[in-house]
């Protein structure tokens, strides 16, 4: 899983190494982090994986800070 720190890193993942097997992931509250679950070989990603990721989304995100409870979602990248 790679994240982006601020919006110019965010919109750089996602151009530079986002791929078709890969999964987006990001929550509803402005200025969070993007994350990206590298799937290289396009299989299922594990449940635990996709639960990881959105706590530490939602831990890094403005959303921690406030005490708000906020959704993360994600999608595939195609």
């Amino acid at each position: 899983i790679i994240s982006g720190k601020n919006a110019q890193q965010n919109e750089a993942l996602v151009k530079k190494y986002m791929d078709k097997n890969d999964l987006f992931m990001h929550t509803d509250m402005p200025g969070a982090a993007t994350s990206i679950i590298k799937n290289p070989d396009g299989g299922v990603v594990p449940p635990i994986t996709l639960n990881e990721a959105a706590i530490y989304e939602i831990c890094h995100s403005r959303a921690w800070e406030s005490k708000v409870v906020s959704s993360i979602y994600w999608v595939h990248a195609d």
